[in-house]
C-alpha cells in the first residue's frame, strides 16, 4: 500500500515539474515586444487585405521574417507572451484593487521570479502601449505612400503632363466607378475646373495651362523645386510657396493636397 501511494504522489508531481513557470529575461522581453508588434501588423494587414491572397501572403511572410530575426518560433512566442500577460494581468488587478497585496504575492509566487522582475521593470510601457493602434497607423501610412507613388527625379518629371480624368476618378474611387459614373464625373470636372496640363522644365520653370469648357485658356508661369514627396511652387513675384504631394505611379504623375486625394496626369 505504501509503495502504491508513493507512485500516486509521483504521478501527481510530474505534471507540476513539466509545467514549470516560463522564464522571460530582459533579452527575451525585447524579442517578445518585437514579435508582439509584428503580430499586430499581421492582424491589421490581413484585416485590410480585403481577401487579396497576395497581400495576405505578404503579411504572413512579415511574421515569419520577424520570427527568424529573433530566433524564436510560434511556440516560444506564445509561451513568453502568455507568461508576461499573466503577470501583467495580476499586477493590474492589484493596482485596480481587485486583487489584495497578499493574494498578489501568493499568485506571483507561481510565476518565475525573473519574469515577474522583467514585467515590473516594464509595467509602464505595457500599460500604455497600444500595438494595434500603432500598427494601424503604420499600415495606413504604407497604403498612402503606395497610393502616392514613387518620388520623381527632375529628369523623370521634365516634360508635359495632361490631366487624366479617368485615371483620377479611378484613384478617387478605387477603380469601382461604372462607365456611367465616370461619364458623369468627367462632365462635372470639365465644367468646374476644365482641363489642365503642366510643363516642367527647362530648369526650374513650370508652366500651367488651363482650358475651360468654353475653350478659353489661362497660362501661368512659376518656379518649382523638388523635395522628396513634395513639389514646392512659387509663382511670379510672390515669395510664398505652396506645396503639393507628388509621385509617379504606373507611368502617371500624381499631384495631391493633403488628404484630398490625387489628380492624375498622363505624359503628353
Amino acid at each position: 500500500m505504501i509503495r502504491t501511494w508513493r507512485w500516486v504522489v509521483l504521478a501527481l508531481a510530474l505534471p507540476l515539474a513539466v509545467a514549470a513557470a516560463e522564464k522571460v529575461t530582459e533579452s527575451d522581453y525585447a524579442k517578445l515586444r518585437k514579435l508582439q508588434y509584428a503580430k499586430a501588423l499581421v492582424n491589421v494587414r490581413e484585416e485590410w487585405s480585403h481577401g487579396d491572397k497576395a497581400k495576405q501572403a505578404q503579411a504572413k511572410a512579415g511574421w515569419e521574417q520577424a520570427l527568424k530575426e529573433t530566433g524564436w518560433n510560434d511556440d516560444t512566442f506564445s509561451r513568453a507572451d502568455e507568461a508576461v500577460g499573466e503577470v501583467m494581468g495580476n499586477l493590474q488587478s492589484n493596482k485596480s484593487g481587485d486583487l489584495s497585496d497578499g493574494d498578489l504575492k501568493q499568485t506571483l509566487a507561481e510565476s518565475d521570479p525573473t519574469t515577474v522582475a522583467t514585467v515590473r521593470a516594464h509595467y509602464a510601457e505595457l500599460s500604455t502601449g497600444n500595438d494595434s493602434s500603432q500598427a494601424e497607423q503604420q499600415v495606413r501610412d504604407e497604403i498612402q505612400q503606395e497610393a502616392a507613388g514613387v518620388p520623381p527625379t527632375r529628369a523623370q518629371l521634365e516634360g508635359t503632363w495632361v490631366f487624366d480624368s479617368d485615371a483620377t476618378i479611378d484613384a478617387m474611387l478605387g477603380g469601382l466607378a461604372t462607365a456611367e459614373d465616370k461619364a458623369k464625373m468627367r462632365a462635372e470636372m470639365l465644367a468646374k475646373v476644365g482641363t489642365s496640363e503642366f510643363t516642367f522644365g527647362p530648369g526650374d520653370l513650370i508652366i500651367s495651362r488651363t482650358r475651360d469648357s468654353a475653350g478659353g485658356e489661362k497660362v501661368d508661369r512659376a518656379s518649382f523645386r523638388l523635395d522628396g514627396r513634395k513639389v514646392f511652387i512659387k509663382g511670379g513675384e510672390s515669395k510664398r510657396e505652396y506645396d503639393l504631394t507628388i509621385g509617379l505611379r504606373n507611368g502617371r504623375l500624381q499631384l495631391g493636397m493633403g488628404g484630398l486625394g490625387f489628380s492624375v496626369f498622363s505624359r503628353k
